[in-house]
């Protein structure tokens, strides 16, 4: 029947499938102009043009599901991810706060708006938005697990951290990343020996046979130097270094290990050769790397004042030139910060 619009837009949602988006569009077109007052129709084609890369033309037809249809959630939610495509993060967030409202036992609605909540910074918000979709149906989302296990991480609350990493590897026993997180989180909870057990486990039954993963060594290493079990620490590091040359995590951890031992000497190379692979594009002498390297995160940290690794940079550069005030006033930033390096800072300040 050609002046039937719901034929129209079955086919399209067939042309879909098959990845034909140009024929879809001709149906989703039809169905249209034989029926302009249903906002189905105008939604799918907003999904078609959203597939073909034209926001603009999506969001208007979004816009007319809306006005025909306003108290659809699911409009309000597709919107939005047309909004997060171009990065308009608070016209998305707006949209799934009204999608919500309409519907607020849909933990899908939750699950974005969580997404869109942490990439604005709203961590608290984003917290409570994946706590209600594990309420809500943890089986259907079983890596919110993992995601709020990362927020109470960034918040570091590892104690409520351990318990949703260990739920979410319980589902999933064979995803090394998550072996890992919980061992960086057994770290921070000052658990060495589980860590290391479970950087044990990821690295001998979770990596594939020849294929290292240079920050498993690395976490192992850092578990082991807090256990003072300096020489394990080292093997560790230098395994992931003879494999990748710069990999700074394990140069400055090393150099770390070596200030523990007290091999002085050791330890001034590592962080002068991990600042200069750091700054290895700099066009000046190697001689004055060290002065050029501070004026660079001087200004780095114009830009970035609340990046702790950028302190703990400068706070060797000038551990290594004998500005003792200087470096304990950069690692008392970093002590308030953080940093994903993990150092030792009283061993440092000794």
């Amino acid at each position: 029947n050609p002046l039937n619009p719901n034929a129209y837009n079955n086919r399209a949602s067939i042309y879909t499938q098959l990845e034909d988006l140009d024929a879809a569009l001709q149906d989703y077109n039809s169905a249209i102009e034989l029926e302009p007052e249903y906002a189905t129709y105008y939604g799918n084609r907003a999904s078609n043009y959203r597939n073909q890369g034209d926001i603009d033309a999506a969001l208007q037809d979004y816009d007319t599901a809306i006005q025909l249809e306003p108290e659809n959630a699911f409009h309000y939610a597709s919107r939005a991810t047309s909004y997060i495509s171009i990065g308009e993060m608070e016209e998305a967030l707006q949209d799934f706060n009204t999608a919500i409202r309409i519907e607020p036992l849909n933990p899908s609605y939750y699950n974005n708006r969580f997404l869109v909540n942490k990439e604005l910074g709203n961590i608290d918000a984003a917290l409570n938005d994946i706590t209600t979709t594990i309420e809500l149906d943890a089986n259907s989302y079983p890596n919110a697990f993992f995601s709020r296990a990362l927020l109470y991480s960034d918040k570091e609350e590892y104690e409520l951290a351990l318990p949703d990493i260990s739920q979410y590897i319980d589902l999933n026993p064979d995803n090394p990343g998550a072996f890992e997180m919980r061992g960086i989180i057994l770290i921070n909870s000052g658990d060495y020996e589980s860590a290391i057990s479970d950087f044990d486990y990821m690295i001998d039954e979770l990596m594939p046979s020849g294929k290292l993963f240079p920050t498993a060594f690395v976490n192992r290493g850092v578990a082991y130097y807090y256990l003072t079990d300096y020489e394990q620490a080292l093997a560790d590091f230098d395994r992931v270094i003879d494999v990748v040359p710069n990999q700074l995590l394990a140069i400055f951890n090393r150099g770390l290990t070596y200030l523990r031992m007290g091999n002085l000497e050791s330890a001034y190379q590592d962080y002068e050769k991990g600042i200069q692979i750091h700054f290895e594009d700099s066009p000046y002498p190697d001689t004055d790397i060290i002065a050029i390297a501070i004026t660079d995160i001087n200004n780095a940290i114009e830009e970035e004042p609340e990046n702790g690794d950028l302190y703990l940079f400068r706070g060797y550069l000038y551990h290594i030139q004998g500005e003792t005030e200087l470096a304990e006033g950069d690692w008392d930033m970093v002590e308030e910060l953080g940093t994903t390096f993990l150092p030792d800072i009283e061993v440092l300040r000794s």
